[in-house]
C-alpha cells in the first residue's frame, strides 16, 4: 500500500490510497483547530475504485476516475461531497477523451481541469456549482496549443500554455468569462518557460525558466498590481507546490527543492511575505 498527498484546503487533507491489490481510492483527513487529525475515511467507497489526483475546495473533493471504462482505463472527471462522503461519486463528464489534473476554487464552486486528444493536444475545461447544482462543463481554451495545470480563484481559471504544440517555450495564461458567457483570455508573456501556476486571491505563483535546459525559480505575479517578483534564485530548480492568501495582502508559498548531497532527496520550503497592494 502507499498514499499520495494530493491537495489541502483548510483543515481538509484529500489524498489517494493505492492497495496491494491494485484499487486506489480518494481518502480524507479533517485537521481540528489544535492540528489533529481525525480518522480517515473514503469518499465515495466503491469497490475496485480506480482514482488518482484529487483536489479539495470547499465542501467540493475533484478526482480522476479511471473505473468507468475498465477496458480503456481513460479518465473521467469525478465530484464527490465532504459533507456527504458516502455518497456516490458524480460523474461530470462522459466522453471519448481523458479528462485529468483536477483544481478547486477555495468556496467549492468552481472546478477545473484538461481534456486531451493526445498528451501533447490538452485544453482547459471549467463547470460550475450554482444553488446546489453543477452546471455543464464549458471550453475555456481554443483547439491550438497545449495547455497544462490549470487551477481557479472562482472566477480566474489560470494555466500553462504552450501557445504551438511545437514550440520549445511556455508560458502562463489566465481566463475570465465575460458577461456574453466568452473566456477572454490574458497572458504572462515572458522570455523562456512558465510552468506549474497556482493561484490564491489575485496571487499567481509559477516556476520559471529563462531557456531549455536551465534551472527553474519560483516567480509570482499580482493580478490586482500587474507587478512581478521572483522568489527564489538557487542553482537548482524548484518545484512549485502551493499558494495561499490571507488578510492584509498575506502570501504563503510551499515548494520543494532538490537536496546537492546524497542521498538527493527533496526539502520543503515556505515563505511567508506581504505583498504591496499600492
Amino acid at each position: 500500500m502507499y498514499d499520495s498527498l494530493s491537495d489541502i484546503s483548510g483543515g481538509n487533507i484529500v489524498f489517494m490510497l493505492a492497495t496491494d491489490y491494485g484499487s486506489r481510492g480518494i481518502y480524507l483527513v479533517q485537521i481540528d483547530p489544535f492540528g489533529n487529525p481525525g480518522p480517515v475515511i473514503e469518499i465515495s467507497p466503491a469497490a475496485g475504485a480506480l482514482r488518482r489526483r484529487s483536489a479539495v475546495g470547499g465542501d467540493t473533493i475533484a478526482f480522476e476516475d479511471r473505473g468507468y471504462d475498465l477496458v480503456s482505463g481513460q479518465a473521467e472527471f469525478a465530484l464527490s461531497s465532504i459533507l456527504d462522503p458516502d455518497a456516490p461519486a458524480y460523474r461530470l463528464t462522459n466522453d471519448t477523451l481523458a479528462d485529468e489534473w483536477p483544481g478547486v476554487s477555495p468556496d467549492g464552486d468552481a472546478v477545473v481541469w484538461v481534456k486531451c486528444v493526445s498528451a501533447t493536444e490538452c485544453d482547459v475545461w471549467r463547470a460550475e456549482r450554482s444553488m446546489g447544482i453543477w452546471g455543464a462543463p464549458e471550453q475555456v481554451t481554443g483547439a491550438d496549443g497545449n495547455e497544462s495545470l490549470p487551477d481557479t480563484n472562482g472566477p480566474v481559471t489560470v494555466y500553462g500554455s504552450y501557445a504551438d504544440i511545437y514550440s520549445s517555450s511556455a508560458n502562463i495564461r489566465w481566463s475570465v468569462k465575460d458577461s456574453s458567457g466568452a473566456y477572454i483570455e490574458s497572458v504572462l508573456d515572458l522570455p523562456g518557460i512558465q510552468r506549474n501556476p497556482n493561484i490564491a486571491g489575485n496571487i499567481i505563483t509559477f516556476e520559471s525558466s529563462p531557456e531549455v535546459g536551465t534551472t527553474y525559480d519560483i516567480w509570482l505575479y499580482d493580478l490586482a498590481t500587474n507587478r512581478l517578483y521572483q522568489l527564489t534564485d538557487t542553482s537548482v530548480s524548484e518545484s512549485l507546490s502551493d499558494v495561499t492568501t490571507g488578510p492584509a495582502g498575506l502570501v504563503r508559498v510551499v515548494w520543494a527543492q532538490p537536496k546537492q548531497v546524497y542521498p538527493y532527496d527533496m526539502d520543503v520550503y515556505a515563505m511567508s511575505f506581504i505583498v504591496d497592494t499600492t
